[in-house]
């Protein structure tokens, strides 16, 4: 019923389904070798790769790395590029030193003072004199990864995550018990197993609702809050409580041919209840109390009860806009009303997007015109940016949105439906200034944060970027931009978890134990640490501060 977004650490691959067909992007012109360049064989040894032929090559008095097709791996940029073991490489740039992988991309960006090594000594020395000596080789299962993480926090490239508890950090200490780890509305769910009652932590470790709540376990509901109340299936009836557990009011429902059902409550304060009668529906929106809202958009009309769960036709008010089902038609078609319950639109839409930044991308019908093409409409329902699109389009985010155009390449556009930006292999949407995308050369992928004028403001660590779980975080952070800019995303690394804030700043975590971030939601990591078999569920802030963790009681 709920639909909680769950943030997954250990999802490894990225999910860009054009990548392959995108070759007709024109490269960077830092990854296309130079004609006077001078090549120098390296051996496999230096560069195993693919099983290509690898080569030193310099060009206007810097170096840098290309295949034997000429396909630059490490940009041309650099004084000095050497080999410090079989996976990572020194780079140079006047008196500043950098790590780089074989595969070109950066395990720090030269920020530092020097890197010495000799054998199995290495010290890393940062811009204000602070220095780190490790005696053992650099490999892919080293400590490199952490030595970057605390040489950032000197160098102001990122910050590291380091997990810790002080006088403030609580211990709740429960008996069998199932939590979803997960924070929604500011709230998470503790279902006690053996009195099968329900209770609710806020982001404080504090009991906002003690464990209280009876629950039948043989229903299904996740038990989250949402929009800022909480229904729940129980013996005949949903029940709606408030945060502080109160009963507000509730629906009393059968099974066979005649029931009952009412969603989630959502971002506006209200929930989609339909009243069913044979294969007929009355549908309602109502308030937290149960009282009727927006009588305009279905009155007291009862229509035939079309295929889908109920939870498929509620959307939330967004920009003062609500999107509803219109079911008066053969298949529900779709419009919108405000926040008054005037309607705008109805039954004209085969699809919407909820209203962003003042538009709302809509679908035309079959058998209309422009058939099967999205536009953009205003909240007069006036259509301001014409059904061309033949793609799925992003929504508005910061007076941007993002198009796929027929090449698979992705551009954005502005209000009036102008082209603003070059093309992207991929792209997401503005928050806060800056907006994350992917330049794929027909080899190789690289990822950066850029500014309203498209310029780079960041180089990006390789990763999943774009994984369906970090895309919908900040395209729901771009949904809501009264949100704080330090929300944190994460993906996977190399050997530790990796996060990044909306503006494209990182967070590495690392620990001596095995460390899982489960989720990050309102600002709070659910963090799984410890040895096998002795792992302890705790709860922390984006720093990586304890905040609360949960125990069993020995007793």
């Amino acid at each position: 019923m709920k639909k909680i977004i769950y943030l997954v650490a250990c999802m490894l691959t990225c999910s860009i389904v054009t990548m392959a067909q995108q070759s007709t992007y024109e490269p960077d012109s830092r990854y296309i070798c130079p004609e006077n360049g001078v090549m120098t064989k390296l051996s496999n040894r230096d560069f195993d790769h693919d099983n290509l032929q690898f080569y030193l090559c310099e060009a206007n008095g810097k170096v840098g790395v290309v295949d034997e097709h000429k396909r630059v791996i490490i940009p041309i940029e650099y004084d000095e590029i050497k080999r410090i073991s079989s996976d990572y490489y020194l780079i140079r740039n006047g008196n500043d030193c950098g790590v780089i992988t074989q595969y070109g991309e950066f395990v720090f960006p030269p920020a530092l003072a020097s890197i010495t090594y000799n054998a199995r000594n290495f010290t890393l020395t940062s811009l204000d004199g602070s220095s780190i000596t490790v005696e053992e080789d650099f490999h892919f299962d080293s400590k490199l990864q952490r030595i970057a993480a605390w040489l950032s926090l000197y160098s102001g490239w990122g910050n590291a995550f380091l997990l810790r508890a002080d006088s403030t950090t609580k211990t709740i200490p429960l008996d069998e018990f199932w939590s979803s780890g997960v924070f929604h509305d500011g709230l998470m769910p503790i279902l006690d197993k053996n009195s099968k009652k329900l209770g609710y932590l806020n982001t404080k470790g504090e009991w906002a609702i003690p464990i209280s709540i009876s629950q039948d376990p043989s229903f299904g509901d996740d038990l989250a809050f949402s929009g800022g109340y909480l229904v729940l299936s129980q013996t005949g009836k949903y029940r709606i409580y408030d945060k502080k557990g109160q009963v507000l009011w509730a629906l009393s429902y059968q099974s066979g041919e005649a029931k009952n059902d009412i969603t989630d409550y959502v971002e506006g304060g209200y929930a989609l209840v339909r009243v069913r009668t044979g294969n007929r529906a009355q549908w309602k929106y109502v308030s937290p109390t149960g009282k009727q809202l927006f009588p305009e958009v279905y009155g007291s009309k009862t229509y035939p009860v079309p295929y889908g769960n109920i939870d498929d036709f509620i959307r939330p008010m967004c920009d003062e806009m609500v999107a509803f089902a219109d079911f008066s038609t053969s298949e529900p078609k779709w419009g919108f009303f405000d926040k008054n319950g005037k309607v705008i639109a109805r039954g004209k839409y085969a699809k919407v997007h909820d209203f962003q930044d003042g538009l709302a991308a809509v679908k035309m019908p079959e058998g209309g015109e422009n058939p099967n093409k999205w536009g953009f409409i205003d909240k007069t329902g006036q259509m301001v940016i014409p059904a061309m699109f033949s793609n799925e389009p992003g929504d508005f985010s910061e007076g941007l949105a993002v198009v796929q155009k027929s090449n698979g390449l992705k551009v954005y556009i502005n209000k009036q439906g102008e082209v603003a930006s070059p093309q992207f292999s991929n792209a997401l949407p503005f928050v806060h200034g800056t907006a994350f995308v992917e330049i794929f050369d027909g080899y190789k992928s690289r990822y950066f944060a850029l500014d309203h004028s498209f310029n780079m403001v960041k180089i990006l660590l390789p990763g999943g970027i774009f994984t369906p779980e970090t895309r919908a975080q900040i395209e729901k952070t771009a949904k809501y931009p009264d949100r704080p800019a330090g929300d944190v995303f994460f993906f996977p690394g190399y050997n530790i978890t990796q996060m990044i804030n909306n503006r494209g700043e990182f967070y590495f975590m690392w620990s001596d134990n095995i460390v899982t971030i489960n989720s990050i939601t309102d600002g709070v990591a659910h963090v799984s640490y410890g040895p096998y078999g002795e792992m302890r569920e705790f709860f922390c802030d984006t720093t990586g501060k304890i905040i609360f963790s949960l125990t069993r009681k020995e007793f």
